[in-house]
């Protein structure tokens, strides 16, 4: 009996390992385009906001984050900013934000499913015992 559910499960196995790699395949197809879309979408933004002072802060930003506030301006008051920080914090604020609404991320509870480290360290696991 137990032989038999394991000649049947062989191939379904084999058939998931398939679909995962197809999967991570399609992921890592997503994640490449995503990449190049960001990209020139910056390149863009960068070529039209070019020296332009987007915003005055209400404070002096710390030395630390004066290069991504004032990058691209000349002569620029403490205060200014450059498209650049409006830039990255769309990208940290509104992009999870975005791919949870659009539902691009797994569910919570998914945690340790698909993960292909997990999966083996999971089989290693059950053969140990």
């Amino acid at each position: 009996m137990q032989r038999k559910l394991e000649r049947e499960a062989a191939p379904k196995q084999q058939q998931l390992n398939a679909d995962r790699q197809r999967f991570g395949a399609l992921g890592l197809r997503a994640m490449a385009l995503t990449a190049i879309a960001q990209f020139v979408t910056f390149l863009v933004l960068r070529s039209l906001f070019l020296g332009v002072v987007v915003a005055t802060l209400p404070f002096e930003p710390p030395g630390l984050f004066k290069g991504v506030t004032q990058m691209g301006l000349k002569g620029a008051k403490g205060s200014d900013a450059s498209f650049l920080l409006f830039y990255v914090l769309g990208n940290m604020g509104l992009k999870p934000l975005l791919a949870k609404a659009l539902r691009l991320e797994p569910p919570k509870g998914s945690a340790g499913l698909g993960n292909p480290v997990a999966d083996l360290s999971r089989q290693f696991l059950a053969g140990a015992r």
